[in-house]
């Protein structure tokens, strides 16, 4: 009996040598992965990289088993995994380390990486932000949905701004005692960047330890930083020319010489053309030798950027490359969510910026 069972034994020793084990430190990353409601397909693995999707690895599901083994990563990073045609995509804090992982289409949250540090730290991360996320998730479609008195969507709007703030003391808190995590670079790059204004930005960085801040993320960091402050109040705003709804360049500093109310909006952003009223109405009160209103859109439809404007009797300047988000006056002016607007002085200087037009009428007056 013992003869027998002593060979079986050493097979099982052999096979679990051969397989390595989770969470093993490797030249490249290795994940071997198991998708529930994904039979057979392409799988690929995606980083982000100013704001877009890039394709970094891909395999192909056989038999719901699939294994990512020849790329490594510069440093622990957050991934994007995307099933088949965008059928499912989940979240994973790469490592170059053995990792399995357990994915369920059906319920992307329920995702299991194990063999990653940096992704057990990221997902316990995200149940304390829970707290926040939904509770700011649910106010945000309140206001989406309200309707009526005005007087209602403000307190909402309060109610808002003060679990936002709550939110942002979290994470930085979470920077404080996480210095050296590559969880702490990715809260700041996917969250406090885009909310938080050049100075407070560059605070919040030097909280990161060294080896964060010479990494990616802390070279994307240091990127927002000085993109931000190309657009602080009181700076000279980035100048630019883009063709208008007549195939007309118009450039920024041809405007100069009275105040000027930058505009970034969409034909397509149904949030942007509740306040073209007031932008009419604004546009009528006030004489162009004094003030002059520049839309820019971020379309990439031209017939339908015509035909918005014209219906919703947009009589202003117009601007806009076709590009849609990609446009790169939107990263000249860090634009991140639309509407969102720029009041600049006779001289082209910015005095006041936001993503509400009612902060800035005041000024207008």
């Amino acid at each position: 009996m013992f003869r027998k069972i002593l060979p079986i034994l050493l097979g099982f020793a052999l096979l679990a040598t051969a397989c390595g084990r989770e969470g093993e430190s490797l030249d490249t990353y290795e994940i071997d992965g198991y998708s529930t409601g994904f039979f057979e397909g392409k799988a690929v693995l995606y980083r982000l990289a100013e704001g877009k999707l890039v394709p970094e690895d891909s395999v192909m599901v056989k038999k719901s088993r699939f294994k990512f083994k020849k790329h490594k990563v510069e440093y622990p990073q957050m991934m994007f995994l995307i099933f088949g045609e965008n059928e499912a995509m989940v979240e994973l804090f790469i490592e170059n380390k053995r990792m399995r992982l357990n994915v369920d289409l059906n319920k992307p949250e329920n995702t299991e990486l194990s063999g990653s540090e940096m992704h057990e730290a990221y997902m316990k991360f995200l149940d304390n932000n829970t707290v926040f996320s939904s509770k700011i998730d649910k106010i945000s479609s309140e206001i989406s949905n309200a309707e009526g008195d005005t007087s209602d969507i403000e307190v909402l709007e309060i109610e808002l701004a003060a679990l936002q703030n709550e939110q942002q003391k979290f994470m930085i808190n979470y920077l404080k005692d996480n210095p050296s995590s590559y969880v702490s670079g990715h809260v700041i790059l996917a969250s406090l960047s885009t909310e938080l204004p050049a100075d407070s930005l560059q605070i919040v960085y030097e909280i990161l330890s060294e080896n964060l801040k010479t990494s990616g993320y802390g070279r994307d960091i240091n990127a927002k930083i000085a993109s931000k402050k190309r657009i602080e109040i009181g700076v000279q705003a980035p100048d630019f020319s883009l063709p208008d709804n007549k195939g007309q360049v118009v450039s920024l500093v041809s405007k100069q010489g009275r105040k000027i109310l930058i505009h970034f909006w969409a034909s397509w952003c149904g949030v942007c053309r509740t306040e073209t009223p007031e932008l009419r109405k604004i546009y009528a009160e006030n004489d162009s030798t004094r003030l002059v209103i520049i839309t820019i859109a971020a379309d990439s439809d031209y017939s339908r950027w015509l035909k918005v404007t014209s219906a919703d009797g947009m009589a202003w300047t117009q601007l806009s490359d076709m590009k849609g988000m990609d446009s790169e006056i939107l990263k000249q002016y860090n634009i991140k969510k639309l509407p969102y607007y720029f009041l600049l002085d006779e001289k082209g200087r910015i005095t006041a910026k936001s993503d509400k037009l009612k902060s800035i009428l005041p000024l207008l007056k």
